[in-house]
């Protein structure tokens, strides 16, 4: 077992601090309650729930609240018990304006006032758009040593010089500069992989005596009336792909894919970010990209096979896409715990850590607001990896048609 007292030094408490209360910390999902919803939804929820007030929302906004005081009207209202008609009519036309509201800017202090002044335990928080975030308890507030909380839906990806995280609305770790060369890398072990491929197999083309195609060009797929030529097509790509996730699995980029791994699982239990717990975290994870390559590899291989299968040619997406909805995720698990990551070194684990710890700090710090789609897909880091990718695939593909015209 790694000693990381003798990496990070006898005191590695600094990692699991606990981290000073905010409205980011201490925010709760909002229970949804929208105007059209009946009375009896809305007491089913209370029942759930214990609050004495709930926010109503309409799409997304604030709209209202609802509180347990309708009772009384109800049951003046009831013949009995079992017999309360209004049960069945909209929450709107009980609801009224909320006692309270928070706005995510504002301070813990500020919103206890203004839980005292309203007599509310739990108030509303929306942000400059009247958009509900979620709810603060003066419970949450006041209670002592309160868990650590990571933002949910923690994403990420893996760089030669570092783990970038992100939860789509603020961002830790290594900068874009770093994704791009990300998506960089990938593209030279793709290319690097493509000429072992074709350089072995123009050198067995003659010695195995092959049928004379264009096996060279493997953008290129045979038609379905030449089998032979088409199941070398196939193992000629699934070549060019097994070599690029053995070379991935040699890079240093499969290291830190581990710490990344590893990190966000640590996040997800609840866990504190110190090396010896971060370290014994799996390292496959269900949301991890590889999962989609994994899908793609198998659908697209088997469907191109079915193609050459006499009977199958022409149902063959059938097989494929039923195979690969019961076995992705457990060819992606395979891929990810042999090649696309390998056993994080120290340093690695501790970048996932610091990339964990900057992102909790920024959330923490950062009025809470909603996920913006356009900024949740920078923050991914696919435009800036696609960017590295295209740059690399781009400049090898000039140079070949520069050398192309040249060598003619």
């Amino acid at each position: 077992m790694t000693d990381f007292s003798s990496i990070y030094g006898p005191d590695v408490s600094a990692f699991s601090n606990p981290t000073p209360k905010s409205v980011s910390m201490l925010l709760r999902p909002a229970i949804e309650l929208y105007p059209e919803d009946s009375i009896g939804r809305f007491l089913h929820l209370v029942r759930q729930c214990g609050s004495r007030e709930i926010p109503v929302q309409s799409h997304g906004k604030l709209v209202g609240s609802i509180s347990q005081t309708i009772l009384f009207e109800l049951l003046r209202t009831a013949n009995s018990w079992d017999d309360c008609d209004a049960i069945n009519q909209p929450v709107s036309d009980f609801m009224t304006v909320p006692s309270a509201i928070a706005s995510a800017d504002m301070s813990l202090e500020t919103i206890v006032e203004i839980g005292r002044a309203s007599n509310i335990l739990e108030i509303p928080v929306v942000d400059f758009e009247n958009y509900l975030l979620g709810t603060i308890s003066l419970s949450d507030i006041l209670a002592p040593d309160y868990n650590p909380h990571y933002p949910s839906n923690v994403g990420g990806m893996a760089t030669p010089f570092g783990v970038y995280l992100t939860n789509g609305n603020v961002r830790g770790g290594v900068n874009d500069l770093a994704i791009i060369a990300s998506g960089a890398a990938m593209g030279c072990l793709l290319l690097i992989s493509g000429a072992i491929v074709k350089g072995l197999a123009h050198l067995a083309a003659p010695i195995l005596h092959l049928p004379s195609i264009s096996i060279l060009d493997l953008d290129d797929v045979p038609p379905p009336g030449h089998v032979m030529q088409g199941f070398i097509s196939i193992l000629l790509k699934l070549a060019i792909f097994f070599i690029f996730v053995l070379l991935l699995r040699f890079s240093r980029i499969s290291g830190f894919h581990a710490a990344e791994h590893q990190t966000v699982h640590a996040m997800e239990r609840g866990e504190p970010l110190i090396p010896e717990i971060v370290n014994r975290m799996p390292r496959p994870h269900p949301r991890c990209g590889t999962n989609i390559m994994a899908a793609s590899i198998l659908f697209f291989t088997l469907l191109q096979t079915f193609q050459y299968v006499p009977g199958l040619n022409e149902i063959g997406i059938l097989p494929a896409g039923l195979f690969t909805w019961y076995n992705w995720r457990r060819f992606g698990t395979f891929l990810q715990q042999w090649f696309t990551t390998r056993p994080a070194s120290p340093k690695q684990l501790l970048s996932g850590i610091n990339a964990a710890a900057e992102l909790q700090a920024v959330y923490m710090r950062v009025p809470p607001s909603r996920i913006r789609p356009l900024r949740k897909i920078w923050l991914m880091g696919i435009v800036q990896s696609a960017t590295g990718l295209i740059l690399v695939t781009g400049l090898a593909s000039y140079i070949e048609s520069i050398w192309t015209v040249h060598a003619r």
